[in-house]
């Protein structure tokens, strides 16, 4: 594997984990709206 492919994977995995972090967390606001 080139380096410039696994920077590319790399990248795609933590903006991939970045966006699921920020559905999670707005899930979570949204949860704790509810609740109040």
């Amino acid at each position: 594997m080139s380096v410039p492919a696994k920077l590319r994977a790399a990248r795609s995995h933590y903006a991939n984990r970045n966006a699921i972090a920020r559905i999670e967390i707005k899930n979570k606001m949204v949860n704790d709206v509810n609740y109040c």
